[in-house]
């Protein structure tokens, strides 16, 4: 059971990291892009 507390810890580390990156990078220029038909890569 320690092993599955473990992986749910990770996962919400990751899942958080990941949202804040999204609200920080993404967030701010995609409205912009979306219009203009653009996806920068």
């Amino acid at each position: 059971m320690a092993i599955d507390l473990q992986l749910e810890e990770e996962h919400a580390a990751l899942r958080q990291t990941v949202e804040d990156f999204a609200q920080r990078e993404v967030a701010p220029v995609i409205g912009e892009l979306y219009e203009r038909e653009e996806f920068p890569y």
